[in-house]
């Protein structure tokens, strides 16, 4: 097979998959909406907030189902959506605290409860 024809192929398919993951978000949406519904109910509150935000998130670009998602979220955590970034992002090349000179010869507990404690 031609190489120009399998590159044509590759980009037919990643379009066509592209575009059932743009119709298949709103529907899994939906299904976050009825799981956080189904957990409020159960008592799980802050099980369905987390639902209510991913809902949320995947219904961004239908506006108004997005609104009653976040809207959800905001009523159970009591707190304006701009805390939902702040709450979850981490920044993926975080490094490890630095260790003062001071603290840097102590060790673990024992399983005693009495500290390693090694000459610095």
């Amino acid at each position: 097979m031609n190489c120009n024809v399998c590159r044509e192929v590759r980009k037919v398919a990643a379009a066509a998959l592209a575009a059932t993951f743009s119709i298949l978000r709103p529907v899994q949406a939906i299904q976050y909406c009825r799981a956080a519904l189904r957990d409020e109910r159960s008592g799980f509150s802050m099980t369905a907030a987390v639902q209510w935000r991913k809902a949320a998130r995947l219904a961004g670009p239908i506006g108004p189902l997005a609104e009653h998602c976040w809207r959800e979220w905001e009523r159970i955590m009591n707190v304006p959506r701009s805390f939902a970034e702040a709450v979850e992002v981490m920044p993926r090349d975080c490094t490890p605290p630095q260790i003062s000179p001071l603290w840097a010869s102590v060790q673990p507990q024992r399983p005693n409860g009495e500290l390693y404690i090694t000459a610095a």
